[in-house]
């Protein structure tokens, strides 16, 4: 007995429904292997740093990237869902590895929670180094650290006329820079730093030697570079001071070094 056209119908709409539930299975299985959905899995926290200018697909890669969720791919996928991508804020999260999308694209939501990143800054640093480290670590840009500071928008008590570079006049330490924070804020805090130690410390000592307060931070720069233990520290001074009075040519490592933008290796 042939099937009628009705049973026809009935048959092909079972295969499709079948192939439909495979389909469903197969992408409820897809989306929870790349964390659309299903729950979180949190295992420890990790601090994610997310740059000013960062879009969505970026944000993704770099939860990757920290474990904070199975796959970027999923997250897109959840943002464009989900929406969302406008209030992922620039700034740094503690966030849960394991997450799920959703789960990550919430915590996100709820803006940084972390408004400041610790900054060192070794001693000995340059200029180019506090501007790259600043640029490594924050948001701030190196090359407009670099400009203020050596151009005299940025200008130390300490500072003579004539003289733009604060080469020398920033203070080297370990600093919590909050995420507002300019380039100008934390370059003026830095001078100010210095500033404070040099009032501290005083210069009643160097007044014999016929320097400047500038020349005297100049010296000191030139020790604590060319110093490789703190007992060589007077030795070095001594000859330097020595043979500035008879108007001798330095001739020492950290000044050549300096000329060559190469730092003195130990």
């Amino acid at each position: 007995m042939r099937p009628t056209r009705r049973g026809k119908i009935v048959v092909l709409l079972g295969i499709l429904a079948g192939l439909a539930a495979i389909a469903a299975v197969a992408g409820y299985f897809f989306l929870t292997s790349i964390g659309v959905v299903g729950g979180d899995d949190p295992r420890g926290s990790v601090e994610v740093h997310i740059p000013r200018g960062t879009d969505a697909s970026e944000v993704a890669n770099l939860l990757e990237e920290k474990e904070v969720i199975a796959s970027a791919l999923g997250f897109r996928i959840t943002v464009y869902l989900e929406g969302g991508a406008a209030d992922i804020l620039a700034g740094r999260y503690e966030l849960r590895r394991g997450l799920s999308a959703r789960g990550a694209l919430r915590a996100l939501a709820k803006g940084p929670q972390i408004d400041f990143v610790t900054v060192t800054f070794p001693e000995g640093s340059w200029l180019t180094d506090f501007a790259r480290v600043l640029g490594e670590k924050t948001d701030i840009p190196a090359e407009r650290f670099l400009a203020l500071v050596e151009t005299g928008e940025v200008r130390s008590k300490l500072q003579p006329e004539g003289v733009n570079s604060l080469e020398g006049l920033l203070w080297p330490a370990t600093y919590q820079i909050v995420d507002r924070d300019g380039p100008r804020s934390v370059a003026e805090r830095l001078v100010t730093e210095l500033e404070n130690r040099v009032a501290e410390i005083g210069f009643a000592s160097v007044e014999a030697t016929g320097v400047s307060e500038y020349e005297a931070i100049t010296v000191a720069s030139m020790i604590e570079a060319e110093a490789l233990v703190d007992e060589e520290r007077a030795m070095i001074a001594r000859v330097i001071y020595n043979r500035l009075q008879v108007g001798m040519p330095l001739g020492i490592d950290a000044t050549i070094s300096y000329a060559l933008g190469e730092h003195k290796s130990a």
